[in-house]
């Protein structure tokens, strides 16, 4: 009885660093968008989310949960495609999720930063200095490095605080609810473009696959069937998305029905997030103070759950290189590679403060598609341990991700 509670609390653990790690800091520049394109084209553009987000990374946990022993997804690739594309796979995942960390540190210490000068704790903003940074990325690597169990503790925590963050937002603007935007329905042009430009956006709110593999890992380590892993995966990956729509419907819908599009196209145009665009114009200022500490939170339950398998794909890739017949020596000569290199170049680079986000924005999606649209189904086609799976869903899913790639580019040119 004891072993089955144990296991729902690791369920619960694990459903909530799903959560945490899909709603990053874009929870807060999502409402903007959505207020853009207007009530009905968001509402069409949820209504098919699930349909891109819960096939693919189910399929992502599959593939991980099926090689000869556990690894993660860039082991997978190498098993099933060979060394050469494993390699190149685990090098663009590497890539990819440290753009990742460098975003969501930067954002870390910004905020921190405007947050501790704003309050008066600092006579300057120490963001601008090179401690700051050094002292958030010290404290997140060391949460990173004590134990899986206890980072996912952690994580769990951060993502209730999330949770219950965006209810008390929603909650707080019932009061100026204005239901005019439902009657608007702008003309099919209009509507195509806004949709086109929303839905990437969207999509990728709902997107948590960095953390499937430490997950599917954590749980055939602990020697269960692969039958039980799969329904036990799916099961969380399924409430994970369903809470994240819940949660992610009310905030945005909520946010809606508090501002017009014309402000919607102001915040955009200045760069500014919902909780200040509501402060500044719906007599809410706790809400401009507030936006801070949600930030915050979001970006540091989003660093946590991509470093999670960050580390693992990293140390899956630096093991290639320096290989010994010592697996103790091998381990800690990678470890203190990973975390140097990663503190280091993270904190140079935040020092630095790159505008690189809008370069993200065109690398995220196409290696997003990569790595959960395309390369799981060319597994499953080519694999003939996949043969039982293979069908039209496959071909679905491939088409989702072109879909995914397009899409932006689709909205721009129309």
């Amino acid at each position: 009885m004891s072993q089955k509670n144990n296991q729902r609390t690791e369920n619960a653990y694990w459903i909530l660093t799903l959560f945490g790690t899909a709603v990053g800091a874009g929870i807060l520049f999502l409402p903007i968008e959505a207020g853009i394109g207007g009530f009905w084209v968001f509402i069409t553009a949820f209504l098919l989310v699930w349909f891109m987000v819960y096939p693919p990374q189910s399929i992502f946990a599959r593939i991980v949960n099926n090689t000869s022993v556990p690894m993660d997804f860039t082991g997978a690739v190498k098993q099933f495609l060979g060394k050469k594309a494993g390699i190149l796979i685990n090098i663009l995942f590497v890539v990819f999720l440290y753009a990742l960390l460098i975003a969501y540190s930067i954002g870390l210490n910004n905020d921190i930063g405007e947050l501790l000068s704003d309050n008066g704790l600092t006579k300057t903003n120490p963001a601008h200095g090179p401690l700051l940074s050094l002292i958030i990325l010290l404290v997140l690597f060391l949460i990173i490095k004590t134990s899986k169990k206890a980072l996912i503790k952690v994580l769990g925590f951060l993502s209730i605080l999330l949770l219950i963050f965006l209810l008390i937002i929603s909650v707080s603007l019932m009061d100026v609810w204005d239901f005019e935007g439902i009657f608007a329905i702008p003309p099919l042009h209009t509507f195509l473009k806004q949709f086109f430009l929303l839905f990437p956006i969207l999509v990728m709110s709902f997107m948590f696959f960095s953390v499937i593999s430490p997950m599917v890992i954590s749980f055939r380590e602990q020697n269960s069937a692969r039958s039980d892993i799969e329904s036990r995966y799916q099961k969380i990956i399924k409430k994970g998305i369903s809470i994240l729509m819940v949660f992610i419907l009310f905030f945005v819908v909520s946010c809606l029905f508090s501002i017009d599009h014309k402000a919607a196209l102001h915040a955009s145009h200045e760069n500014m997030s919902i909780l200040t665009l509501l402060g500044e114009s719906k007599g809410k200022p706790f809400l401009s103070k507030f936006g801070p500490f949600v930030s915050i939170t979001a970006l540091t339950t989003s660093f946590f759950g991509v470093a999670l398998g960050y580390k693992e794909s990293s140390m899956e890739l630096i093991s290639v290189f320096f290989h010994n017949k010592d697996t103790k020596k091998t381990g800690t000569v990678s470890e203190t590679i990973f975390f140097s290199f990663s503190i280091i170049t993270l904190w140079i680079i935040t020092i630095l403060n790159f505008n690189i986000i809008d370069l993200f924005g065109e690398l995220i999606a196409p290696l997003t598609a990569l790595f959960l649209y395309f390369v799981p189904v060319i597994i499953i086609q080519k694999t003939h341990h996949f043969s039982q799976y293979r069908g039209i869903g496959n071909i679905l899913i491939f088409l989702s991700g072109i879909i995914l790639i397009l899409s932006y580019f689709i909205g721009k040119m129309i």
